[in-house]
């Protein structure tokens, strides 16, 4: 299978909402999973990239922020079309599994 041009990562970002000061932050951590799975060969999307975004995930629990609704979903958002292009299943609650108290 082809790979998949960098381009298709970065522009899930786009779908980030809410205020931009916390968006900021957010991005940061968002971005390393982004040149993360950039990086991963098309043979091993799937299951195996679960490892990277629970790191995503526990990298935003981290920093403490205060996310709000607006912020929270568009997050979630991004993250499930992240999972969805590397393989991943929309269904599944990977992310929610992780989630911290936001």
């Amino acid at each position: 299978m082809k790979k998949i041009e960098a381009e298709v990562f970065w522009a899930q970002l786009q779908f980030l909402e809410g205020d931009e000061t916390c968006l900021c932050e957010l991005r940061s951590v968002i971005g390393e999973l982004v040149v993360e799975l950039i990086g991963v060969p098309h043979a091993h999307y799937g299951s195996s990239m679960l490892p990277l975004f629970r790191r995503c995930v526990l990298g935003i629990n981290a920093i403490g922020l205060t996310i709000e609704t607006l912020e929270r979903d568009s997050v979630l958002e991004v993250l499930s079309r992240l999972g969805e292009i590397v393989g991943l299943s929309r269904e599944r609650l990977y992310l929610e599994e992780w989630r911290g108290d936001w």
